[in-house]
């Protein structure tokens, strides 16, 4: 089973104008992952989060779990796509940690280096132009991705026992214009279950 990454970007505008600790300085979402088409080649989330990586990467950031005090659009978002198991690896990364990273160290063989995988000229590069440019505006600091992962969701059709359920694929016609977690909240509403159960009786 493939492994998917969704996410959003934040920003944090008051951060700058007043510091962090003052009340207004909440994070706001920027933009989500889906409307930057950055994919899931493995070897950059391994990369990157840690995730799949046989690759020996050095991750830049695994394991942070969920920021308390994340807006209210990517709360939302997140939620949509179920407890875990159905959602792991979550994290999250500044774009002050990112702009010092070290992207020609490699991987465990030494053949990937981190720009080749998930640079500037890989599917990941308007992800990184998005926060560079929101860092000019509101500090490195104050500019961050939020990311999980999960399997490909998948529509359920069919009730009673579990040979009469017919699964389909996720990216049927009618929903390429759609982030993916707002069609598992628009099937979560009708009855439809995650990747983990199938709501088969």
């Amino acid at each position: 089973m493939s492994t998917e990454v969704s996410g959003m970007i934040e920003c944090r505008p008051g951060a700058r104008l007043w510091g962090p600790d003052d009340e207004d300085s909440v994070w706001h979402a920027a933009i989500d992952l889906f409307l930057l088409n950055n994919g899931n080649a493995y070897d950059a989330l391994a990369c990157i989060f840690g995730i799949r990586n046989s690759f020996g990467f050095r991750p830049l950031t695994e394991g942070r779990g969920f920021p308390s005090d994340a807006s209210e659009d990517l709360q939302t978002g997140y939620a949509a796509y179920g407890p875990p198991p159905d959602v792991h690896g979550t994290t999250w990364i500044t774009w002050a940690e990112l702009a010092s990273t070290d992207w020609q160290e490699t991987d465990s063989s030494g053949t990937r280096s981190r720009e080749s995988v998930a640079g500037d000229k890989t599917h990941w590069g308007p992800v990184w132009s998005v926060m560079r440019t929101l860092s000019e505006l509101h500090g490195a600091d104050n500019v961050r991705l939020v990311a999980w992962f999960h399997r490909p969701v998948a529509l359920l059709t069919g009730s009673g026992s579990g040979s009469g359920c017919v699964i389909r694929s996720l990216w049927v016609t009618s929903e390429l214009s759609s982030p993916p977690w707002e069609v598992a909240s628009k099937r979560a509403l009708a009855g439809v279950t995650g990747p983990r159960g199938w709501g088969c009786e």
